[in-house]
């Protein structure tokens, strides 16, 4: 896991490491690597082309009013990117 990609109100306060930590990272590991921290589905593929294997949501599902279309969209957006 590497976390936090963006701003989430999960880790207020604190600078959101971005998408070239996952590809740093990447770069120094054999292992997969998950991205966690302000990912929805407007940035989801951005997360997966820096090179993340997947990614794990909390927030943009669990305010979503419908959480089954989200993740429905979000597993779309990274399908395109595997």
């Amino acid at each position: 896991m590497v976390s936090h990609i963006f701003w989430t109100d999960c880790k207020k306060g604190l600078e959101p490491k971005g998408l070239d930590f996952i590809k740093t990272i990447k770069s120094n590991v054999n292992i997969p690597v998950i991205a966690l921290g302000g990912i929805n589905k407007e940035n989801a593929k951005k997360v997966m082309n820096a090179g993340a294997d997947g990614i794990a949501v909390m927030s943009s599902i669990m305010a979503a009013e419908n959480p089954k279309l989200v993740s429905q969209q979000l597993k779309r957006e990274i399908k395109v990117v595997l």
